[in-house]
């Protein structure tokens, strides 16, 4: 993200206008000069936030009108920063010292937590993030991953093409979709595997240099995940390794919760977390718990909704104004990104899934194919879409193997487990 500077194409330009302006008008160059340095104390009073702050000590209610009134005045370069920012780089909001935009690079997000009380704006802001990906980004560059509880929050975007698996609406549904990310990421490090013995292979940049195949980044939106999936289970254990793990092939995690305690985000969990971000909680003990807020932070926080408290790989906090989208517009950009679109569903997607088994099942009999390492990778790849290990003959079944030749490839993708 481009910092504000003293001197740029706005303030540069008032100043020029002020001193030429007072130069014609009066012919004495002493008033130009004076009213020159005048207008450049206003213009870094508004950069630095001096009357940010000079204001907002005299009147506490002025913090509340500053952010929209900084955000009208920095509309024009918002839009030209929004229009020039590349591949995977999110507009997240403004900045409300400066009111430039917030903008930072999918791969450096890492993993994210959004924490907030209902009503301040956690679920907006996501929405605002999910509207801004779909948008700029086709499904062949980004696939988004959801799970909402609610039911409702996010239902308008279950037409998508960009869905990796269909919105996940509680948490059964929510364990297979994360069982489905986990296969994922096991298939790609099956892909990357093609290539690892002879070069560096490490993220999905270098399996784009060495394959010339563009694998999609996955974006994975857990809203509410104290309810959607249960500390310690097998669901939770396997989210742990995305964090750990996903980064590399492709996958960003971004967490929402209403409660930030250790009883629903594990220590392994946390110690993946790199970007916060947190709108205001009424209990202002429980912004140090887990997020890390340092207190003369959480101190000057407002109970103002789409106000948050961010911290990115920069390694700095900041207040933060989200952005905020009307329920109309959110609404129409759904159905334009849409289009004609089939609603996904888990009930539908099974049944999908048994036709194209049995349409597939003959198909699926001449896969067997290439050198040693690329039928290993065929193995783990089929297997992580599975729940379960698979035994030998379930090899010799699918890839229609002699017995031996069913348990020697067993032992080379499984051991001797």
């Amino acid at each position: 993200m481009k910092e504000r500077t003293l001197v740029n194409d706005t303030t540069g330009s008032l100043i020029a206008f002020v001193f030429l302006a007072a130069l014609v008008l009066t012919g004495r160059w002493d008033i130009a000069v004076g009213l020159g340095l005048l207008a450049l104390l206003l213009a870094a009073g508004y950069v630095w936030g001096w009357w940010e702050r000079l204001l907002g000590e005299l009147f506490p209610r002025f913090r509340r009108a500053w952010v929209p009134f900084a955000m009208w005045l920095s509309s024009r370069r918002a839009a030209k920063q929004m229009a020039e920012s590349g591949r995977y780089e999110l507009v997240l909001g403004f900045d409300e010292r400066s009111g430039s935009p917030f903008i930072e690079h999918l791969q450096d997000l890492k993993s994210i937590l959004v924490v907030g009380s209902t009503g301040f704006g956690k679920t907006t802001w996501l929405q605002s993030v999910l509207n801004w990906l779909v948008n700029n980004h086709s499904p062949d560059e980004l696939q988004i991953a959801i799970s909402d509880i609610k039911r409702t929050s996010f239902s308008i975007w279950g037409r998508i093409p960009h869905l990796f698996k269909p919105i996940a609406r509680n948490a059964e549904e929510t364990e297979r979709l994360i069982f489905a990310l986990h296969g994922e990421m096991e298939r790609r490090i099956g892909l990357f595997e093609v290539y690892a013995h002879k070069r560096l292979c490490e993220d999905i940049d270098d399996y784009f240099r060495l394959s010339g195949v563009r694998l999609p980044r996955i974006v994975v939106i857990i809203d509410e995940k104290d309810g959607a999936i249960g500390a310690g289970t097998k669901a939770d254990q396997r989210l742990i390794s995305l964090a750990k793990r996903g980064r590399a092939y492709g996958i960003t995690l971004i967490l929402g919760t209403q409660r930030p305690s250790a009883a629903v985000l594990s220590g392994e969990i946390i110690s993946q977390i790199v970007s916060v971000f947190c709108a205001y909680m009424p209990n202002s003990r429980e912004y140090g718990v887990v997020t890390m807020i340092p207190p003369e932070m959480y101190k000057q926080m407002t109970a103002t909704p789409g106000r948050f408290m961010a911290y990115t790989v920069k390694g700095q906090w900041r207040f933060m104004q989200g952005q905020y989208i009307s329920k109309e517009k959110l609404e129409s950009s759904a159905a334009k990104v849409s289009g004609n679109g089939r609603f996904r569903s888990w009930e539908l997607e099974d049944e999908a899934m048994v036709l194209e088994n049995r349409g597939s099942h003959l198909a699926n009999l001449t896969e067997w194919r290439g050198s040693i390492g690329d039928k290993i990778a065929m193995v783990k790849a089929w297997a992580a879409t599975l729940d379960e290990r698979p035994k030998a003959v379930d090899l010799e079944r699918r890839y229609r193997l002699s017995k031996p030749t069913a348990l020697k490839f067993h032992k080379l993708v499984f051991g001797d487990e």
